[in-house]
């Protein structure tokens, strides 16, 4: 083995031997770090907690005897398992020089990184508004995942039904990742069973349960033409109400139910037949419409329409949930905008309360100067007003001495003359 091999090997031993507690440091939950994976330039991220990871995370752990941390990249928010020697913690103060670098225009990252600079200088900020995100995404709450439009729910639901039909014939080898228990659908659901209730005073008897169909009753003229033999009919269900002599109780006879024929609703040409394929039965006009004291009287075909209704009504059940949701969602995106509204007013109030305070701080340091200076210039115009006074008073004083300096002279010269004169 060449040196060069020897050296190699060694360094892939020492890479692959079993870290312990004090080949590598602790770093708790929520450190900013660079972590760099094979193939790939350092990329800032956190160190998360394992309670926190998704099970798609954890199942692909590196092994028990290898140390690994959690990593969490910025800004899309991938995990990843990194080992001790390529992790390195991100101090604060490289990735201020980073983003002031890119401010300056010495450095030109990707967007992606730029945006993962700026995530990792304040990583709660972050979290907070990745959670805000999440949380507006639409869920199912039945099932836990994503929602789904009704048309989809509806089409999954056909293709579901007719995948269960499909493979009732044959038998399907049962898989481990799939769920023991098929998840329920739209078609899947049971059907509501209406049940007079008892009260007091009431009577009853038990009504067979009898299979609704879609088949109309047929007309007059194809019931005497004898095209198909009649079928034995069935008696109608009765249904007893509250024992009272004088109240009129509507039944209905057995005559009125009476199915005239099988007609086939894809056979149905004619305008009336297929009227009668949604038309209800109603009670005969002479007896009185059953008040709120009496039983309702359904037909099978009333009682078909109320059962193919639920299904219908489970897709506008679905449509009306994801109304609910948006409007749910709409609220509480106002009700952020408002609360941010309500906030960025109040900082403005104090904003404005600051700059209110400092200006009167230096309003009233410059009228105080204002003071000081006018008070200086009074006392200058009072020295001035008094030397101009003074000066005044110079010259006058002035003038006075040249007048008996003038006196004076002529005094001399007048004695001076008498002496010359003696």
């Amino acid at each position: 083995m060449s040196d060069r091999n020897r050296s190699r090997h060694i360094r892939n031993q020492r890479a692959r031997r079993k870290l312990k507690s004090g080949d590598y440091p602790v770093l708790p939950a929520g450190t900013v770090v660079m972590a760099r994976m094979r193939g790939h330039q350092e990329w800032p991220g956190m160190v998360v907690d394992t309670d926190t990871l998704p099970d798609s995370v954890l199942v692909n752990h590196p092994g028990a005897n290898k140390i690994a941390f959690p990593v969490r990249y910025f800004p899309r928010g991938e995990h990843g398992w990194i080992f001790p020697p390529d992790l390195r913690v991100l101090p604060r103060t490289e990735i201020r020089a980073f983003l002031k670098g890119v401010k300056d225009g010495t450095r030109r990252p990707v967007k992606l990184l730029l945006q993962a600079y700026e995530a990792a200088d304040d990583p709660k900020e972050w979290l907070r508004r990745i959670e805000v995100l999440l949380s507006y995404l639409p869920t199912d709450e039945e099932g836990g995942g994503i929602a789904q439009s009704p048309t989809t729910a509806q089409q999954s639901a056909k293709n579901k039904g007719r995948g269960n039909a499909e493979s009732a014939s044959a038998p399907v080898a049962s898989s481990s990742k799939r769920s023991a228990t098929p998840r329920p659908t739209l078609s899947a659901r049971p059907k509501p069973v209406i049940r007079p209730t008892a009260k007091r005073g009431m009577t009853s008897t038990p009504v067979p349960s009898l299979k609704p169909t879609l088949k109309p009753p047929r007309r007059p003229s194809q019931a005497a033409s004898g095209s198909r033999p009649k079928k034995p009919r069935k008696p109608p269900a009765e249904v007893l109400i509250e024992s009272n002599a004088n109240a009129e109780v509507p039944t209905v006879s057995a005559k009125d139910d009476e199915p005239a024929g099988d007609v086939d609703p894809d056979n149905a040409n004619d305008a009336e037949t297929k009227e009668g394929l949604t038309a209800t039965t109603s009670l005969p006009p002479d007896v009185p419409f059953p008040t709120t004291k009496t039983a309702t009287y359904l037909s099978l075909a009333q009682l078909t329409q109320a059962v193919l209704a639920f299904d219908q009504l489970a897709a506008e059940l679905v449509v009306l949930k994801e109304q609910h949701r948006a409007a749910c969602s709409a609220h509480d995106l106002g009700q952020l905008r408002r609360e941010a509204l309500e906030a960025s007013v109040v900082a403005a109030t104090e904003v404005r309360t600051q700059r209110e305070a400092k200006e009167k701080v230096v309003r009233g340091r410059a009228e105080g100067r204002e003071a000081e200076l006018e008070e200086k210039d009074q006392r200058i115009r009072a020295a001035q007003e008094r030397i101009e006074v003074g000066k005044k008073r110079r010259a006058q004083l002035e003038v006075e001495n040249q007048e008996m300096r003038t006196a004076f002279e002529g005094l001399q010269n007048a004695g001076s003359k008498r002496q010359k004169v003696e």
